[in-house]
């Protein structure tokens, strides 16, 4: 499975590829979308991940909260990613 998992603000969720820009959008009520030519994780260069950040308490449906807490995130946190059996933090 693939999953972007942020312990400190409870996130778990599936980790999404798509192929094209254009279905980005609907791939984000499936979970964190990897954004399509940016470096897939363990790949050299900068993975982008795209989520949702719904306002605090907006009922956690179609993955819209994924971001909402990522103002409590501080350096040295964890950020952690399974794509393809491996893990990446």
């Amino acid at each position: 499975k693939n999953i972007l998992e942020i312990p400190k603000i409870e996130v778990s969720v599936p980790l999404v590829f798509v192929e094209n820009e254009q279905d980005v959008d609907k791939a984000l009520y499936q979970g964190a979308v990897h954004f399509p030519g940016t470096a897939l994780p363990g790949e050299k260069g900068q993975t982008v991940i795209l989520g949702h950040s719904a306002p605090l308490g907006w009922p956690k449906i179609k993955y819209d909260w994924i971001f909402s807490r990522i103002g409590e995130l501080a350096e040295g946190d964890e950020i952690l990613l399974s794509f393809k059996g491996q893990k990446y933090d």
